[in-house]
């Protein structure tokens, strides 16, 4: 859904005018802020309650296009977390010891399975869907007090298609799935606080 907004922003702007854009950009000097340092969090730093905050999107390539298009994308995610029914400050995810999570939203709740690798920040998320297990690998990091797991968008995609033979007939599924085979590094996911 996320990935959809991203392909509905970008779908009227062509390469040229984007390109335009950056040369008009590309002259003006702006100062820019240090980023916050991420930690990878250990093991026992993710158990716990953590109550979601906000979506988030991020692109880790070199392609400008793709840069301009996940940031117009990721003005939309608010949009796209009203849509679903996710309420900041109110929705949450429990991760136990045991590597159990429980996520809630609203009167909806659901249950995963997770392992955690603290040496890199990998976390493993294993869910069924209609009847199908489904693991998904994420990045995970704490920055300023805030845990942000990310998935990269392109395994999300290949997920969701195997699961939904409707996808394969939506057209703005089929130019996501295409931007994000054509632009590896797209990471959607969460922030989450204590």
């Amino acid at each position: 859904m996320m990935l959809c907004a991203a392909t509905i922003c970008c779908g009227d702007t062509d390469a040229q005018s984007l390109q335009s854009l950056l040369k008009i950009f590309g002259g003006s000097k702006t100062e820019q802020k240090a980023e916050p340092k991420t930690e990878i969090p250990a093991a026992e730093q993710l158990q716990g309650r953590w109550v979601y905050q906000a979506l988030d999107m991020t692109y880790t390539g070199d392609s400008t296009i793709a840069s301009v298009a996940v940031a117009s994308a990721k003005t939309q995610l608010s949009t796209v977390a009203d849509k679903s029914g996710l309420v900041a400050g109110r929705d949450y995810m429990e991760l136990g010891a045991d590597g159990t999570a429980k996520l809630v939203s609203g009167e909806r709740t659901a249950t995963a399975s997770y392992s955690y690798r603290p040496d890199d920040g990998k976390m493993t998320v294993g869910m069924e869907h209609g009847g199908k297990k489904v693991a998904l690998t994420a990045e995970v990091g704490i920055t300023d007090g805030k845990l942000r797991i990310m998935f990269d968008a392109a395994q999300l995609v290949a997920e969701a298609e195997k699961h939904s033979d409707s996808l394969k007939e939506n057209t703005y599924f089929q130019m996501l799935k295409a931007m994000t085979e054509k632009y590896p590094g797209i990471m959607v996911g969460a922030v989450f606080g204590k």
